[in-house]
């Protein structure tokens, strides 16, 4: 049982929605509208960390699919893409905020042990009409990773038996 819970499409869409907009068209817009040229220069300083830090943050989103033991994380950039394994032992907790990495739909999983990608990923599931309520993936999550340990729990009992 392998199951995409984000979603490629969303996550793909919203990385190239902020790269087009901070890159291309935030910059031409800019330079249509300023009076001058030193105008344009030094708004283009004062704006360049945020539009660095934005695109930086932007491409932090991960895929991320559920299996029976654990979630397989992968994170596609503009050359390789990179997919990694970690059991639901390693999943410390999932939880939504409510603008979060301003989109109300992010998800955060974060580890007990640093992973590849850092000590908590975000992904951005399927996209729903109303967005201001947590979505089900967040509880879906949750119970699978105590039903998980529950069954560790219970077949180490036993065998130590």
């Amino acid at each position: 049982m392998r199951r995409e819970i984000s979603s490629p499409a969303y996550t793909a869409i919203t990385k190239l929605g902020f790269i087009i907009f901070y890159v291309f068209l935030f910059p031409i817009a800019f330079l249509a509208f300023s009076k001058s040229l030193l105008e344009f220069l030094i708004v283009t300083i004062i704006l360049f960390p945020i539009i660095f830090f934005t695109i930086r943050w932007v491409l932090k989103f991960k895929q991320v699919e559920i299996t029976e033991k654990g979630l397989i994380i992968s994170h596609t950039n503009l050359v390789n893409r990179k997919e990694i394994f970690v059991p639901f032992s390693n999943v410390e907790s999932v939880y939504q905020r409510f603008w979060q990495h301003f989109n109300p739909e992010s998800v955060t999983i974060s580890f007990t042990e640093p992973t590849e990608f850092g000590k908590k990923i975000i992904f951005i599931p399927p996209m729903r009409f109303l967005g201001f309520f947590e979505q089900s993936i967040v509880n879906e999550l949750n119970l699978l990773i105590k039903d998980y340990l529950w069954r560790e729990k219970i077949h180490k009992k036993i065998q130590s038996d």
